[in-house]
């Protein structure tokens, strides 16, 4: 979906007005930047996949649109296609790596880059309580003194530990 200044014609991979209006993203970073002109591209890849793209531009730089927008829309699908490769690849690894945990029967869990959670054996889940466990994908812990020893989980997932 593109969506970037009144110039641009109407299509069914572009956003519409009231969608970039009502983006996070339009509203949390292009509008303070003071970013006159943007565009957003949805893909869709799959049935349960949707990856965006999305560019800006100063008022001063111009509406992004003619050569500019082809490039756009050439690179942005190209990146997509290539950031949802590697999604698939990485699920794919840590589905067969949780796999082999599972049959060896210890308890563990596997973190992403981002420090979520994208796995966990049935060993590690039998060590969660009512107010220790994993929510929206991330660790939690109703005890606030947990709060310390879960970040440090996390930022060595990060690889900042």
């Amino acid at each position: 979906m593109l969506a970037a200044s009144s110039r641009w014609s109407e299509s069914e991979n572009w956003c519409t007005l009231a969608e970039r209006k009502s983006s996070a993203i339009y509203n949390e970073l292009f509008v303070p930047m003071r970013m006159a002109n943007y565009a957003g591209i949805r893909f869709h890849m799959g049935a349960e996949e949707e990856w965006f793209c999305f560019v800006c531009r100063s008022e001063q730089a111009g509406v992004i649109d003619g050569q500019s927008a082809r490039d756009f829309r050439r690179i942005s699908e190209l990146a997509m296609n290539v950031a949802s490769l590697a999604a698939r690849v990485h699920d794919a690894r840590a589905s067969g790596m949780l796999e082999g945990l599972v049959q060896s029967g210890v308890a563990a869990m596997l973190l992403d880059g981002r420090g979520r959670v994208v796995g966990v054996t049935p060993g590690a889940e039998a060590s969660f309580r009512p107010d220790f466990g994993v929510r929206n994908g991330m660790l939690w812990s109703a005890n606030t003194s947990d709060a310390r020893a879960l970040a440090g989980v996390v930022a060595f997932a990060h690889g900042a530990a």
